[in-house]
């Protein structure tokens, strides 16, 4: 989600300064999710397959970028020059509400750590 608030505002703004923050933002926040997505991926792939898994993911996100690039400058060409930002935050925050119920439950800490038994001690409040 915010990536797509800030291709919202990079979208809306005419400050150029502002619009360059805001992408140097965008790009950093890409970054640290590329980087998450790679983990789980090594995190959860079976061994046997990794290899494949990575090139399947590293071809739909590099394979579609001149997609991209076409879409955006069809709708910079009709509606404007803000427009292919507006569209990919758009089209972001529709993808992301629709994988949304995919989202595993979020995991809950233990208040302390196990001790060796691996049993986790009980403390008096």
């Amino acid at each position: 989600m915010l990536q797509t608030l800030l291709l919202v505002g990079f979208g809306t703004v005419s400050a150029t300064g502002v619009a360059a923050a805001l992408l140097g933002l965008f790009g950093f926040a890409g970054t640290v999710a590329t980087v998450l997505e790679a983990t789980v991926v090594q995190q959860r792939a079976p061994a046997a397959l990794l290899g494949r898994i990575s090139a399947a993911f590293r071809t739909m996100s590099l394979g579609t970028a001149p997609l991209g690039g076409l879409l955006g400058g069809a709708a910079a060409t009709a509606y404007g020059p803000h427009s292919p930002a507006l569209l990919a935050a758009g089209l972001l925050g529709l993808a992301t509400l629709a994988l949304l119920p995919a989202r595993p439950p979020v995991r809950q800490m233990p208040d302390s750590a196990p001790t060796d038994s691996g049993q986790i001690p009980h403390t008096a409040p």
